[in-house]
């Protein structure tokens, strides 16, 4: 099992008790912390459209607190993307593989 690996730079927390219902939580981020994290962590970074993103994950222990987490799970595919193992290749003329 993977180690744990918080992220530095987001906190999150549970809605205040007099909250409405659609608020489920609050986010802080201090920008600076999570740039230092970011750049700390590039090996787990993940192109999309051309940007990069840091995969997180958000947890809740025993007790119900939240936690934010780096996501370091690395797909078993050679090329580095992210699509499922048995998907259709991306691009290409889809249609042409319809039996109708």
């Amino acid at each position: 099992m993977a180690k744990t690996v918080y992220v530095d730079g987001m906190r999150v927390f549970k809605p205040h008790a007099n909250a409405p219902d659609f608020v489920k939580g609050t986010l802080l981020i201090t920008v600076n912390d999570l740039i230092v994290f970011a750049k700390a962590n590039e090996q787990y970074m993940r192109d999309y459209k051309g940007a990069k993103q840091l995969p997180c994950q958000i947890l809740s222990n025993d007790n119900g607190d939240l936690s934010i987490t780096l996501d370091t799970f690395k797909p078993s595919n050679q090329d580095g993307g992210s699509e499922p193992q048995g998907a259709p290749p991306s691009g290409g003329d889809v249609g042409s593989e319809l039996p109708f």
